[in-house]
């Protein structure tokens, strides 16, 4: 058994102050913070570099601030984050929804975490990762062929509905 020590945080480039804040108390609970997604964008294999930030890191946090459209680069966390947890479901996966945003429906079936701004301060998700512990256990394999052609269905009807909206 041993403690989610080491994690990376998704957000979107507009919500820079609340996950910088959210990191700057994580490090100072003695937590690592892998892949800062500002250094992650930089990169010219930016995709490669952050999913293998997110398959090291022990938990991913997604800091969810607006109901504003994820950005590319958090469409692909987020479809990296999913495949690494169902490759490996010890890995946490913690939402952490700031004010009334709306919680992306990709992480409906997990517990999140609603702070009413990020003023208040992190001590709820501080106490989350400290309560949570990583228990390595057996976990049957995964086809993630077909739970990633599930996904971008998932996306394609997500796009498509999109579409329609910008339409009317």
């Amino acid at each position: 058994m041993r403690q989610a020590k080491k994690l990376f945080v998704s957000y979107a480039g507009r919500d820079e102050a609340a996950a910088r804040s959210l990191i700057d108390a994580l490090r100072q609970n003695n937590f690592s913070v892998v892949g800062e997604s500002k250094e992650l964008k930089t990169e010219p294999n930016w995709q490669e570099v952050t999913e293998e930030a997110i398959q090291s890191a022990d938990a991913v946090i997604v800091l969810v601030a607006s109901d504003e459209a994820p950005t590319k680069y958090q469409d692909h966390e987020w479809s990296y984050t999913l495949e690494a947890y169902w490759a490996d479901q010890t890995k946490l996966l913690i939402p952490v929804v700031i004010g009334d945003a709306a919680l992306p429906s990709f992480l409906a079936r997990f517990h999140a975490l609603r702070l009413p701004d990020a003023a208040r301060g992190w001590s709820a998700v501080i106490q989350a990762l400290q309560s949570q512990v990583v228990t390595p256990e057996t976990v049957m394999a995964k086809d993630t062929a077909k739970l990633r052609e599930r996904l971008k269905t998932v996306e394609d009807l997500a796009q498509r509905i999109k579409k329609r909206e910008a339409a009317w």
